[in-house]
Order: C-alpha cells, then sequence, then structure tokens
C-alpha cells in the first residue's frame, strides 16, 4: 500500500504545478476510488507520475478516510478541549465551531456508519456513492483548499483516539486501514454509477458553473437545465437536485440565481446551493414524516447561509457585492415545502392546473401579495416594467428577515424558475410545456423557449416598460420535481 505522505506529495506538487487542478481535486479523486487510480491526473514534473503510477483506488480511499478521520478528531478536541471556544457562551460556541468546521456534521455521521464494527468502511462507501463524494469534499476543502494555519491545527490534534462506541474508545485509522485490507478479498464489489448524482458532483465541484448548458436528471422524477444564455459570458445560476441517501423519496431541489456581477453572484449561489446540498444530505430521514418542522429549519438554514454571505463578502464593504435570489422545495411524504427570496419563481402544475406559489419581492410587483388575486395577466405584463430588476430581498443580507415559505399538498409537478426563464415566458406559456411535455423534456423546453424567443409587450414600449425582451438575455435555470 502505498503510504498517505506519497500520496499528499503527489497531491500537493500537481497543486503547485497545476494550482487550477484544486477545482477538479474532489472529482478526480471520487472518480479513481470508484474506478480506478491513474497516473495520468497528476503533472509530469519532479517524478510525480512514476510515483502515481504504484498508486490504488484503496490506497486512495485510505488516504480520504485517514485525513477525514483526523478532520473528526480535531472538531470533537475544539469542541471539548479548546479555551478558544468552549470559553464562549453556548450560541457563540456552535457558531464559532460550525464556522471552524463546516463539513463537521456531514461527515460525523458517516463516520457514525463506517465506527460500527459489523461496517466494512470500503464497502460501504463503494457501494454509497452520495456518502463517499461528501467524504471526499469536506476532505478537500479542509485539507487543500484551507489556511495553512487550519491544516497545521488539523495535523497537531487529529491523531487522537476520540470516537466512542458502547464506552469504549475505537482506533478508527486501524479499523478503516483493516476494512480495506479485508474487502481486497472481494474482487467484483459492484458499483452501480446509474446511482451517482452528476448535478451534485458537478455542484460540490464547482464543473457546474463552467458549462454553457448543463442537464441533469435523476431516478425519474428530478430534472433540471439550465444554459448561460446568449448575452452572458459566465453563469451566475446555480441548481441541485438530489434525493436522500437514506429515502429516495424524500428529495431537494432548488435555484440560485447570483447577483453582483462577474465572478460575484456566481460566489453566492453556488455558495447556498453546496451548503443546502450537505446540510439535506444530512438530515435525519425521520423529517420526512414531519414537513412542518423541517420547514422551520429549511428556512433558519437559508438565513445561516445570508449571515454567512454577508460576514464572507458584504460586512466589509457595506454594500452588495455578492447576493442570490433563491427558490427551493423539499418534497415530503406528503406535502411539499417551498420556501423564496428574491424573484426565482415556483409554479405547481396540478391536473389541468398551473399556480404561481411565490411571488416577486421587487420593487414592481403589487403590495397586495395574495396571488390568488392578480391577474396573470398584471403578473406577465410586470417583467416588463424598468424597475423590476429592482430586488428588495435577496440572500446575502446580514439580517435576511422573514423567508417567503408555504407548504402545499404533493402536486403533479413542481417547477422551479430563475428570471432568466420568467421574463421571457408568459403565465400561459409555461402552462403549455408543463401539461405537453414529456417529464424528460419538461425543463429543456422552458429553457430553450427563453434562450430563442425574444418576449414582446402586447401594450409596447413606453417610458416606463421595455417593449421586448431579448431571447437568452441573462442565464435560464429550471428545476422540476415530476411526481410518477
Amino acid at each position: 500500500m502505498v503510504q498517505n505522505k506519497s500520496i499528499e506529495y503527489v497531491i500537493n506538487e500537481t497543486l503547485n504545478v497545476h494550482p487550477h487542478y484544486i477545482n477538479g481535486l474532489t472529482v478526480s479523486l471520487y472518480e479513481q476510488i470508484l474506478k480506478g487510480a491513474t497516473d495520468t491526473v497528476y503533472t509530469r514534473h519532479n517524478n510525480v507520475r512514476n510515483l502515481a503510477k504504484n498508486i490504488t483506488d484503496n490506497d486512495l480511499l485510505n488516504h480520504v478516510l485517514t485525513e477525514a478521520i483526523k478532520i473528526y478528531n480535531t472538531a470533537e478536541y475544539a469542541f471539548h478541549n479548546d479555551e478558544s471556544i468552549c470559553k464562549l457562551p453556548v450560541d457563540e460556541r456552535k457558531k464559532s465551531f460550525l464556522e471552524a468546521f463546516p463539513s463537521f456534521f456531514e461527515m460525523q455521521k458517516i463516520i457514525e456508519i463506517i465506527a460500527k464494527p459489523d461496517i466494512n468502511a470500503s464497502l460501504y462507501l463503494k457501494a454509497n456513492p452520495n456518502d463517499l463524494f461528501t467524504l471526499v469534499s469536506s476532505v478537500v476543502e479542509a485539507k487543500y483548499k484551507s489556511e495553512k494555519s487550519y491544516q497545521d491545527y488539523i495535523e497537531a490534534h487529529g491523531m487522537a483516539l476520540t470516537y466512542m462506541l458502547d464506552d469504549r474508545k475505537i482506533d478508527l485509522f486501524e479499523k478503516v486501514s483493516k476494512d480495506i485490507k479485508s474487502a481486497k478479498t472481494f474482487k467484483n464489489i459492484h458499483v452501480n454509477h446509474s446511482t451517482v448524482n452528476k448535478c451534485v458532483t458537478d455542484l460540490l465541484s464547482g464543473k457546474q458553473l463552467k458549462n454553457k448548458r448543463n442537464e441533469y436528471s435523476l431516478n425519474d422524477t428530478l430534472y433540471a437545465t439550465q444554459d448561460m444564455g446568449n448575452q452572458r459570458k459566465n453563469q451566475e445560476d446555480c441548481v441541485v437536485i438530489q434525493t436522500h441517501p437514506e429515502n429516495r423519496d424524500f428529495q431537494l431541489l432548488a435555484v440560485a440565481d447570483g447577483m453582483g456581477g462577474i465572478d460575484s453572484g456566481e460566489k453566492a449561489s453556488i455558495y447556498i446551493n453546496q451548503k443546502l446540498s450537505l446540510w439535506f444530505n444530512a438530515l435525519p430521514k425521520e423529517l420526512f414524516n414531519y414537513p412542518t418542522q423541517l420547514q422551520l429549519l429549511f428556512n433558519d438554514k437559508i438565513k445561516d447561509i445570508s449571515k454567512e454571505l454577508y460576514g464572507k463578502y458584504n460586512s466589509f464593504a457595506k454594500k452588495l457585492v455578492v447576493g442570490s435570489t433563491f427558490v427551493g422545495a423539499i418534497i415530503t411524504r406528503n406535502e411539499t415545502i417551498i420556501s423564496s427570496v428574491g424573484d426565482s419563481r415556483a409554479y405547481a402544475q396540478n391536473g389541468q392546473d398551473l399556480e404561481l406559489l411565490t411571488y416577486d419581492e421587487s420593487a414592481v410587483w403589487p403590495i397586495n401579495h395574495n396571488l390568488k388575486k392578480i391577474s396573470k395577466y398584471i403578473i406577465d405584463d410586470l417583467r416588463f416594467d424598468k424597475k423590476s430588476n429592482q430586488i428588495l430581498h435577496y440572500i446575502g443580507q446580514e439580517n435576511l428577515g422573514r423567508v417567503q415559505s408555504t407548504i402545499v399538498p404533493n402536486k403533479d409537478k413542481i417547477i422551479l424558475c430563475s428570471d432568466g426563464v420568467t421574463d421571457l415566458l408568459k403565465t400561459d406559456r409555461i402552462k403549455f410545456f408543463a401539461l405537453n411535455s414529456k417529464p424528460e423534456s419538461l425543463t429543456k423546453h422552458l429553457v430553450d423557449e427563453a434562450i430563442k424567443y425574444d418576449a414582446k409587450r402586447m401594450l409596447g414600449e413606453t417610458k416606463d416598460h421595455y417593449g421586448v425582451i431579448p431571447a437568452g438575455k441573462d442565464n435560464a435555470t429550471v428545476a422540476a420535481h415530476i411526481r410518477r
């Protein structure tokens, strides 16, 4: 088995020569663990590839697990022994703890599983690619993307044997090493690559923002399409569709539309959906049966993310540097939770009806937010108002306040759209596609319509209204849940 220090050398030398490799490191390690290690992804310099030729998929898995345990142990040490954290009041202590170890709870859930004597860590992770990806992304974030002081802190405190099971301290390093060795006797570990969620892997790796167009599908119920548009040179929309690792009927879909200009809006949108994806993955599966409780947790998480973005980018400038609108849906047993901020929209189609579930938090939306009392013709005309892009509420504010949220009975279809779609398509056109598209084509049709055809105002141009909105003026994203 190749030593972890050799793997660190291979990765660090590659990052020194090719710093951009950090953007794809998570996906690279993840795919090599599942499909087999390859030396060609590393640099040719300093004899790196010759050393990398001896690295196997199990060596990489051992490396990732070892680092994950060190991060877990460090988090435990910090929470219970670090005076700079322990002396704080409980609320501040938790906040400080999560700022230092943002992936702890996602990692804790996986560590608890692989610590069990009857669970082989290697077999479990190769058969549960979502958990493997979460583990790899957490390690990359802590070990290769963090500041040097954070990395040194992990090295100083990560080797402690802190894991407790039934009042017994377990050497997790020894257990996972034995698990990997024993798993080698299984010659044919079946990994169903069709269960790998490409949307989540693209999201967590950052790849989603690099492509002009993305199309995703999952479990024949979740679909998403996004296009950069005709007049944008970067992608500021971000989308996620995923199922809970312990219940495929428990599902999340979300669209975040970044604000703040080139390179700024995308920082907010990807940050939001990355955090929500990891949060959802770690939720107790029992919440599938308790939508009211889950709604509170969902909205609190949105508010927490808003505070984090404010502290990270906007607090220093005292103005909007990065921000994002947002609309998300969580599918539970009998009901769907819809939460939104800004002007990204959610629609529900049931039978022959299409219902708008959210209102735009913009300068032009009617003061009366009662959606049932606002004509679709008024809603369709609002997009031409020259003040329609003035958003009153966005994620990235210091105090987000109330999150627009509702719970509805499960529908035939839930459709989430960024304004790059709803600015181009009137209500009846969205309804037409919702009623007449095949499930796998719905999100594609809506996005294609938005980037191919101009929107023309029936009342023509005025000093306060545009007469035409050009096709593809903005990034266009749609996510949909379709009940089977």
